[in-house]
């Protein structure tokens, strides 16, 4: 091993090229895969966060600078909330704009909805180079490499050569990242900021230069306007120096250029909504009615964003205010254990080898139309396994790891308070992989030297991980409409450009979820059937053209068996 670290530190350069490379050739091939598959049009859905910030960069880029219009959305699960308060407060006439005008003042007026960092980017893209989604995702997918790079210098950094490798081949290969780099989302986003922030913080507190520090104030600065919860890395790295820097002067100089480094990026925030009559410091809206989804006594951890039975009462109750709604979603429990028991089953449902997804569609479905993502990645039951054991094998080495330690711990506490989704969890994996990497060294050198006491500690790790109570996440009924909707499309442009294997492929692909799809009763809906008949028509109609009437026969059976639920409901 060590002849090995000798050459990986020689040939650094190389491996840091190979890290490149493969980098970018597997998100290449990825997106070649996907580029003409309904995986580039989800975000057209309204009813989707995708779409949110769609329209909201959208609004920036032709003038709205300071979003001032269209603040904050209006999705179906906001009317059934508001319609629900408006009832039980005993009000006969309800309309839309009522509901909108409840839902108004619960966010605050004026307030972002979100935090506004990721649709400002996206809004330079649409007034420069238009509204096509590619640009974003080509962006993002080079962001994902700009990880893996900062990823494997940290790694490096910390950890000696060999490690540093392990985790980034990890990283390259692990496939949520890169299904997360095309989605209209933060993940890739998250991920490259939360890695700056911890590459600028090392080289800070090892180099003592104050402008480092004031860099990494800044990157601090700009992942708390990415993700608020984000801003905990300006606090853990200012304890840290505290910790460590033993003369006071040299801390204050130090805690003052990372304040001014994160005060800059909040200067257009302030400014902003002081000119709107908003607090300061206001960078979301959503805060309140998260909780109360995600922590009242009938939230199901596992199941993704659901709304809960409360959420009229406390919302009108509380204003939409957080600390009010909080008093008040705590006093949906029986008593304080219940309410720990929901924490701690939030704390195991991370670790679900399932990747649960919100309203974008789901990694699952993007792997139909991408052999990269399906067999050339890793998923989280391999990679998440690896980090529960290291986790705990890791603890003799804690003076190396500590820091690590410390933000999984930040970063896990966001999904523990609120709720767990893949688009949560996949830019905190890079705080992971280390421990999956010395998981994997781990095992190897305790075969290498037989310590058999060692691996039936790795085995019970094992067992344990794999016992861990899974879950089953739902699909919301608008995701499989919308995909097959798309599928539709794209096979028709492929027919009338004479492609007729290419639409055949992409529709068989799609057809391929039916039956997952309608095992949910929620899904069976008329639009929904209506898609699949559809797609099945089309398969035969591309059979028949073929002279392949047998196979013809059978998609219009199965179009006629559909048909026929079509009239019973």
């Amino acid at each position: 091993m060590d002849f090995l670290a000798l050459w990986l530190q020689k040939k650094k350069k190389w491996v840091l090229a190979m890290v490149v490379v493969f980098s970018l050739l597997l998100r290449f091939f990825y997106y070649q895969e996907i580029q003409n598959t309904p995986a580039l049009f989800l975000h057209q859905d309204a009813q989707t966060d995708m779409n949110f910030f769609h329209v909201w960069a959208g609004n920036i880029a032709q003038g709205d600078i300071l979003t001032k219009k269209d603040l904050h959305p209006y999705h179906l699960w906001h009317h059934k909330i508001a319609l629900a308060a408006s009832q039980q407060a005993g009000k006969t006439e309800f309309t839309q704009e009522t509901g909108k005008k409840m839902w108004e003042d619960w966010y605050g007026g004026k307030r972002f909805h979100q935090e506004p960092l990721y649709p400002y980017i996206i809004s330079f893209f649409y007034r420069f180079l238009g509204t096509e989604i590619e640009w974003i995702f080509l962006w993002q997918l080079f962001l994902g490499t700009l990880s893996n790079v900062l990823f494997f210098g940290i790694a490096s950094f910390y950890f000696g050569p060999v490690l540093g490798l392990l985790c980034a081949i990890l990283s390259v290969f692990y496939g949520p990242l890169m299904f997360h780099e095309t989605v209209l989302l933060r993940p890739a986003w998250m991920s490259f900021i939360s890695l700056l922030c911890v590459w600028l913080a090392t080289m800070a507190f090892s180099q003592k230069k104050c402008y480092i520090f004031c860099f990494m104030g800044m990157a601090c600065g700009l992942a708390f306007l990415t993700k608020s919860t984000l801003g905990s890395f300006f606090f853990l790295f200012l304890a840290v120096a505290w910790f460590y820097e033993k003369r006071i002067q040299f801390f204050w100089k130090q805690a003052v250029c990372m304040l001014l480094g994160f005060a800059l990026p909040l200067l257009p925030l302030v400014a902003r909504n002081l000119s709107l009559g908003v607090p300061p410091l206001e960078i979301s809206s959503v805060g309140a009615i998260t909780f109360v989804n995600s922590n009242a006594s009938d939230f199901m951890p596992g199941k993704g964003f659901s709304i809960s039975q409360h959420a009229p009462e406390i919302m009108s109750q509380s204003n939409g205010k957080f600390f009010p709604a909080v008093l008040l979603t705590l006093q949906t429990h029986q008593n304080p254990i219940e309410y720990a028991k929901l924490l701690f089953h939030k704390a195991m449902i991370f670790w679900t080898r399932q990747e649960i997804s919100n309203n974008n569609y789901n990694y699952q479905y993007y792997s139909l139309h991408s052999f990269v993502l399906s067999y050339l990645q890793l998923p989280f039951a391999i990679v998440g396994f690896l980090s529960f054991t290291g986790i705990f094998l890791a603890i003799p080495q804690a003076k190396k790891f500590w820091i690590f330690y410390l933000l999984f711990f930040i970063t896990l506490m966001p999904q523990v308070i609120f709720y767990n989704l893949s688009r949560f969890r996949t830019p905190m994996i890079f705080f992971l992989l280390p421990f999956a990497a010395y998981s994997l060294l781990f095992f190897y050198e305790s075969i290498k030297q037989k310590q058999y006491k060692r691996l039936l500690l790795y085995f019970f790790m094992a067992v344990l991980f794999f016992h861990i109570p899974q879950t089953s996440p739902e699909i919301w009924e608008a995701e499989w409409y919308l995909a097959n909707h798309y599928s539709i499309a794209g096979a028709e442009k492929r027919i009338e450009e004479g492609r007729f294997q290419d639409a055949l492929c992409l529709l068989e692909k799609s057809l391929s979820t039916k039956n997952i799809c309608l095992s949910d009763k929620n899904n069976v809906t008329i639009r929904v059937i209506d898609s699949y008949k559809n797609m099945h028509h089309a398969c035969a109609w591309i059979y028949n053209e073929q002279k392949q009437t047998e196979k013809a026969q059978i998609h219009l059976e199965h179009a006629s068996f559909l048909n026929s639920i079509l009239k019973k409901e």
